[in-house]
């Protein structure tokens, strides 16, 4: 990485080093805390069956790990975790989802509150503008 960077370096000014940096900073973050969530959630990614908080039946899992990618304040991260879907109910799940805690929608928790914190700083116009761009 520092070789990589020593090459991008040559002719750059202060901005331009920063925004280098910052980027690339941001992608050892990002596969850190994929490596991360993967260790945290080993025992989630080998579960082969799971029970329906709806109907109690048991659910098996698809054969093939389902890939999912998630944003987060260190980038795009995409995780591969074991799917259960209920027929019935027409509901599926993720065990490994739910241990850690991430948000059904694309955004998760934690941007979702960085943007509602960064939107509180302007008045209602400003946000509802912003929200319709």
């Amino acid at each position: 990485m520092v070789e990589k960077l020593n090459n991008q370096v040559e002719g750059k000014g202060f901005e331009e080093l920063s925004e280098l940096l910052r980027r690339e900073g941001k992608s050892v973050t990002g596969a850190i805390f994929e490596e991360g969530l993967k260790s945290r959630g080993a025992k989630q990614r080998l579960a082969t069956t799971q029970v329906c908080e709806g109907c109690g039946r048991t659910l098996t899992r698809q054969p093939k790990l389902q890939s999912r990618k998630v944003e987060s304040l260190h980038g795009e991260i995409e995780i591969e975790r074991p799917y259960f879907y209920c027929k019935p109910r027409r509901k599926g799940s993720s065990p490994l989802e739910e241990a850690l805690e991430i948000a059904p929608q694309k955004k998760p928790y934690d941007l979702q509150r960085t943007a509602a914190d960064y939107l509180r700083k302007f008045r209602l116009s400003e946000r509802v503008r912003f929200l319709n761009a």
